[in-house]
């Protein structure tokens, strides 16, 4: 991958095949699925789940389903809330807290995740809860704010300034405000796919993975 045509591309492909295939909603399906029955063996659980769907990816996707799932062992956890969660000893509460922000950064913070396919499933109550977790970050011209190869936590909208985004120590584009970079980290901690550096000094608003997961667990598990 040695220009910014070839990430474009592939973020275009990568889209696109999301989209064809309702990828969002299958997540969310699997995420309510592993937390209301809580297998002790997750990845058994979804393998035997998928094999007892029909291949109609309308059907598989189907909120009701009158499959019997396969007997497992389950683990009682607290339930989530945007407040805490309490569960076992030993389990780490969650809290969300909540970052004012004025009506400007709002409307920005909306148009940056407008086309993002992420976002674009999220209901209006889920953005509200995403624009409210987000925090500042300020990093001076030449900070490291990402590496690649290292794993990713934070999903990131440029609000002032510009970053330079490396892959293979490669200089590959430049963007700035409203842009935003480190999608991947709000699905799944995997290693970043670049390394982003600010041109400028920036602002950036950002979003842990965790807290996306999170509010998606929560508000999926409420309309069910």
């Amino acid at each position: 991958m040695n220009s910014s045509v070839d990430v474009d591309l592939l973020l275009n492909q990568c889209e696109h095949y999301m989209n064809e295939y309702d990828i969002m909603n299958l997540i969310k399906n699997c995420l309510h699925k592993l937390c209301i029955h809580q297998p002790d063996n997750p990845a058994q659980f979804l393998k035997q789940y998928f094999s007892s769907q029909p291949y109609d990816q309308n059907s598989m996707m189907s909120e009701e389903s009158n499959v019997e799932f396969p007997a497992m062992v389950k683990k009682r956890r607290g339930a989530v809330s945007s407040k805490s969660s309490s569960g076992t000893s030993g389990a780490t509460p969650f809290v969300r807290e909540i970052v004012q922000k004025d009506y400007a950064t709002m409307c920005a913070l909306s148009e940056a995740i407008k086309k993002n396919i992420l976002f674009s499933h999220l209901d209006e109550n889920e953005r509200a809860q995403i624009f409210d977790a987000m925090f500042p970050e300020i990093h001076l011209a030449g900070d490291t704010i990402i590496q690649q190869g290292e794993k990713g936590e934070n999903f990131y909208i440029i609000d002032k300034g510009e970053v330079d985004v490396y892959v293979s120590d490669e200089l590959v584009k430049s963007i700035g405000e409203c842009s935003s970079f480190g999608e991947l980290a709000l699905i799944y901690g995997t290693p970043r796919a670049a390394t982003v550096k600010a041109k400028t000094d920036v602002k950036l608003w950002s979003l842990l993975g965790e807290t996306y997961r999170r509010i998606l667990m929560d508000s999926t598990i409420k309309k069910r």
